[in-house]
C-alpha cells in the first residue's frame, strides 16, 4: 500500500522503499515521486499547500558567489536555495543537483564538505546568477497540495517555493517529502473525522 510506503519514508526520512514479494524477492522500488503522483490523483482538494509547507526557507542572492551559496547549503543542511534579487524577489532555485551537474566528481584529495560540487575552475567571483536559469515554478499557500504534488512529479523537481503573489512574498517551500508526510496522515485524518463527526 502506498500509505504504508509513505509512513516509512516519513518516519525514517528516506526517499525510496524497496518492494519485495512474499518470498522476500525484490520486485521494484517506490519513490517519493511515485507517492506524489498517487497523492495528486487520489486526494485533490484534501489539503492546501500551507498545511504542509516548510516555512523556514534558505535563500541566497543572484549576486552571491557560488562558494557562498554552497556554504549556506552546507551550514543549513539543505539541498536547495531560493535565489532572490536585491529586493528579495524570488528569481530561481539552485540545488545540490545543479552543482553536481557541473562539478569534478570526487577529487582524490580530501575536500571540505561538498566543495567537490563546485564547477572546475570556480573562482571567488563566479556568481549564482551566472549559474541558474531564471525560470521558477511557484505555488501560492492556498493552492491545492495535490496541484503542487503534480507539478513536482511532472517537472521532476523535489521542491517548489511558496509565494504570495499579491506582494511577491516568499513564505515557504513545499517539497516531495512534505507531500509524503501528508499521504502518511490522510487516512488517519479521515478515520478521525469519521469517528468524531458527531461533535462537528
Amino acid at each position: 500500500h502506498f500509505s504504508q510506503c509513505a509512513i516509512r519514508m516519513d518516519v525514517f526520512k528516506i526517499g525510496s522503499i524497496l518492494v519485495v514479494d512474499d518470498r522476500g524477492e525484490l520486485v521494484g522500488i517506490t519513490t517519493q515521486t511515485d507517492i506524489n503522483r498517487q497523492f495528486a490523483e487520489l486526494f485533490p482538494g484534501k489539503y492546501k499547500v500551507r498545511d504542509y509547507m516548510t516555512t523556514k526557507v534558505s535563500t541566497c542572492r543572484d549576486s552571491d558567489t557560488l562558494r557562498f551559496a554552497l556554504s549556506i547549503i552546507n551550514n543549513n543542511k539543505t539541498s536547495r536555495l531560493v535565489v532572490t534579487d536585491h529586493k528579495g524577489n524570488a528569481k530561481g532555485v539552485i540545488t545540490t543537483n545543479d552543482f553536481l551537474k557541473h562539478s569534478e566528481y570526487f577529487k582524490k584529495s580530501i575536500a571540505k564538505i561538498r566543495d567537490y560540487l563546485l564547477p572546475k575552475g570556480t573562482t571567488e567571483d563566479k556568481k549564482v546568477g551566472e549559474f541558474i536559469k531564471y525560470e521558477i515554478l511557484i505555488v501560492e499557500p492556498d493552492e491545492d497540495l495535490a496541484t503542487a504534488a503534480d507539478l513536482m512529479a511532472k517537472n521532476n523537481i523535489s521542491g517548489i517555493p511558496v509565494i504570495v503573489l499579491r506582494n511577491n512574498k516568499l513564505v515557504g517551500m513545499v517539497t516531495k517529502a512534505d507531500v509524503v508526510r501528508a499521504f502518511s496522515q490522510v487516512i488517519t485524518h479521515a478515520q478521525l473525522l469519521e469517528k468524531y463527526k458527531t461533535f462537528r
